[in-house]
């Protein structure tokens, strides 16, 4: 093999596994985000393989169990402090201590092109970012709404472009 050929071997072989290597999310983009995160992306039983709602607040009663069911393990505090909410007392309640308002926001990755437009390549892709808002107490009781505020690119890929 001449120089030519075996540098030009290289240099693909290069491209290939270092564009591999640039995406560290791999081919599931939400390996590294949060079980609130997933319960809050999750559309729920009544909702299986449909999308979450888009640009709209929702109830999410995904994210409600998945709350409630933490708020009995581990108590509102924890939770809240985990999840890095900001949260508020509920008014008008005096005799709940544990009545919060609270919100969050983060970021929602998934699979999608490369920019520039690659063939057979795709990293991970903002897909929107999910607002949260969470009302807790008293108890266990919890009252979740979302809001999934999507990019071009997840109405694309769900088939609602505008």
């Amino acid at each position: 093999m001449n120089k030519l050929a075996l540098s030009g071997l290289r240099t693909a072989l290069l491209l290939f596994f270092g564009l591999g290597g640039l995406s560290a999310c791999g081919p599931n983009c939400r390996l590294n985000q949060t079980p609130f995160e997933l319960a809050a992306l999750d559309a729920g039983p009544t909702q299986t393989g449909r999308p979450l709602p888009m640009d709209t607040w929702a109830p999410n009663p995904s994210l409600e169990a998945f709350l409630s069911e933490a708020v009995k393990t581990e108590g509102v505090g924890a939770v809240v402090s985990k999840y890095h909410m900001q949260c508020a007392p509920k008014t008008p309640t005096t005799d709940c201590e544990d009545c919060l308002t609270c919100s969050t926001t983060f970021r929602d990755w998934r699979v999608g092109p490369v920019r520039p437009l690659l063939p057979n390549s795709s990293l991970c892709s903002h897909f929107g970012d999910m607002f949260v808002h969470v009302d807790f107490g008293s108890g266990a009781n919890v009252t979740a709404m979302t809001y999934w505020k999507t990019t071009p690119e997840a109405r694309k890929a769900v088939g609602r472009e505008p």
